[in-house]
């Protein structure tokens, strides 16, 4: 997931979503644990730190070319999963799926899950 979040970053002409700070927000984790997951994809060679051109003390978080090759392979299986998870569905059933998975993130990203604002 993190790298795939990186991968997403690398794509937006801002490169906004680059710092371990924001990486954390958009994971929903402590900078900590992003910290941690950076050290070993770094020593592993899926990624780079460079400083920020804008602030030295900030580091942006970079794929290297092995880590772009990593993100398109897992991709690559997520199609063919989806694809055969998917085998035989209307559109309509397909449409009403993605309903019931946007409805499910949304319950994940409120303050306050729906079940508790009723009591």
């Amino acid at each position: 997931m993190l790298v795939s979040i990186l991968q997403s970053a690398e794509e937006d002409p801002k490169g906004q979503c680059q710092a371990q700070r924001e990486l954390a927000d958009l994971l929903h984790v402590s900078p900590a644990a992003v910290a941690n997951s950076l050290k070993c994809l770094e020593r592993d060679g899926y990624i780079r730190r460079e400083p920020w051109q804008k602030d030295a003390r900030r580091n942006r978080v970079l794929l290297t070319e092995k880590g772009l090759q990593a993100v398109e392979g897992c991709r690559d299986v997520f199609r063919r999963v989806s694809a055969r998870m998917l085998a035989g569905f209307s559109l309509e059933e397909f449409a009403q799926l993605m309903d019931f998975q946007r409805r499910m993130l949304d319950n994940l990203l409120s303050s306050v899950p729906k079940t508790q604002e009723k009591e």
